[in-house]
């Protein structure tokens, strides 16, 4: 045990070694920063980081949003109609709630999604997490909406063909079955109504 403590630097050593490390690296850094040009030292910043984040980051998050271009994104809409007819045996803590029909105020109301609430779904057991986000805009259209699918990084590419190409026909044959024709008609006094 006395053999241990004779091996373990004093306190003043190891201060000694700090500090001349120190001198060196800002002297370095120094040096560095007169010869090579700003532009390159934040390009070989940003590469660090990406490198480290991607080697310790496990997941993958894909981005669905709301528009594409300047017409409605077909993804986001499969999803936004899948998950509306499963939220009920879905996993999440939040379900948004509501109803639209006046005229018979007995009817089941219908399920939403609600803003940043993460909902879980699996696909062949791949756990996946989904979230709807929000975002306001000081111009037209006013509001930004889009999905974020999270997964482990090994099933990105399953997820990318398989899951999203189930999603959409699930929803094609959602909405073929929910296919119904509504008739409006419109009179001055009371606006538009339903011609039933």
């Amino acid at each position: 045990m006395a053999s241990l403590f004779n091996q373990v630097p004093s306190v003043s050593t190891v201060f000694a070694l700090y500090t001349s490390l120190s001198a060196i690296s800002m002297i370095l850094r120094r040096i560095i920063n007169e010869i090579v040009p700003k532009p390159i030292i934040d390009y070989i910043n940003v590469k660090i980081v990406d490198l480290f984040t991607s080697y310790c980051q496990s997941s993958f998050t894909l981005v669905i949003e709301h528009k594409w271009g300047f017409c409605d994104n077909q993804t986001f809409r499969a999803a936004e109609v899948y998950f509306k007819m499963r939220l009920a045996g879905l996993s999440t803590g939040q379900l948004l709630v509501g109803s639209s029909d006046l005229k018979n105020p007995e009817a089941e109301p219908n399920l939403g999604i609600p803003v940043n609430t993460k909902i879980v779904d699996e696909f062949e057991g791949i756990h996946l997490e989904w979230t709807l986000h929000c975002v306001e805009l000081k111009s037209y259209p006013f509001e930004k909406r889009y999905f974020n699918l999270t997964c482990k990084k090994e099933f990105r590419e399953k997820i990318m063909t398989d899951y999203l190409t189930y999603i959409a026909a699930s929803a094609e044959k959602i909405m073929r079955h929910r296919e119904k024709l509504f008739i409006y008609s419109y009179s001055r006094e009371g606006g538009w109504q339903s011609a039933k």
